[in-house]
C-alpha cells in the first residue's frame, strides 16, 4: 500500500477538539488537487502517532471506510502564515514530513481515551 505525499500550501487553523489538537492545512496532492488534512507533527505526540498511522493503514487494508492518510510536507516558511502565537510555538522548528489524515468533514466521531469497544459495537461498525 502506497502512502501519498502531499505538500502543505495554506495554514487553516488548529482543531479545537481532540487530544492532540492537530493543525489543519490545505495541501496539494500529487495530482495537483487541493485537499485539507489534519496534521500531527512528529515528536509532538509520542508513539501515539505511529499507532494511528499503522492503524489507519491496517484499516484501509481491511477495507474499512476511514480517512486517507498521507505524509504531509511542510516547509519552515509556513510558520509566518500562523498568526496564533500558541499555535506558532507548537509549530516552531518542525518543518519536514508529518502524519496527516484527510479532513472529510462530518461523519466520524472522536472516542474518548479508555473507552472499550464491545464485540457487538465492533460488529455494528463493520456492517
Amino acid at each position: 500500500m502506497r502512502v501519498p505525499n502531499v505538500v502543505a500550501t495554506t495554514y487553516m487553523t488548529v482543531n479545537s477538539s481532540g487530544r492532540n489538537r492537530p493543525f489543519i492545512f490545505s495541501c496539494v496532492n500529487e495530482d495537483s488537487l487541493s485537499e485539507d488534512y489534519f496534521v500531527k507533527f512528529h515528536g509532538s505526540v509520542g508513539s501515539h502517532i505511529i499507532c494511528e498511522f499503522v492503524g489507519s493503514l491496517l484499516g484501509q487494508g481491511l477495507g474499512i471506510d476511514i480517512p486517507q492518510v498521507a505524509i504531509v510536507h511542510i516547509d519552515e516558511e509556513m510558520e509566518a502564515a500562523i498568526q496564533d502565537a500558541d499555535a506558532r510555538s507548537k509549530f516552531q522548528a518542525k518543518p519536514g514530513p508529518h502524519f496527516g489524515s484527510q479532513n472529510i468533514g462530518q461523519g466520524y466521531i472522536v472516542m474518548n481515551s479508555g473507552y472499550n469497544l464491545t464485540s457487538d459495537t465492533i460488529g455494528q461498525a463493520l456492517d
